[in-house]
């Protein structure tokens, strides 16, 4: 069996990301506005997994795809797509699902 590596540069070339900090921890798409939260769409991948996405954009595009909800015991484990560093922890899914939605100016 043989196996291939990719680097960064290859990877960027393939999805349609710009790296916007020298460390490559976010990744932006500059067409995309805000996620609202009437925009959040929840999918079950399995008991406990869900994929959050913007029901804005087509399925095959990979600026559909917000993050992901995980059930760790009794809380809810976030992990945003803009900020794949870091996981965030929430007592309720309601919460965890509304952490994906931008906060909207009047």
């Amino acid at each position: 069996m043989t196996s291939t590596t990719r680097n960064i540069d290859e990877l960027v070339e393939v999805w349609p990301v710009r790296i916007t900090s020298n460390e490559g921890a976010s990744v932006s798409y500059p067409q995309q506005a805000p996620c609202a939260a009437d925009d959040l769409e929840v999918r079950n991948l399995s008991d406990h997994e869900w994929r959050v996405g913007d029901r804005r954009c087509h399925e095959r595009s990979p600026a559909k795809v917000l993050g992901y909800i995980e059930k760790c015991a009794s809380n809810f484990e976030v992990l945003n797509l803009k900020d794949p560093r870091q996981v965030f922890i929430f007592d309720h899914f309601e919460a965890a699902v509304a952490s994906f939605a931008s906060a909207v100016s009047l």
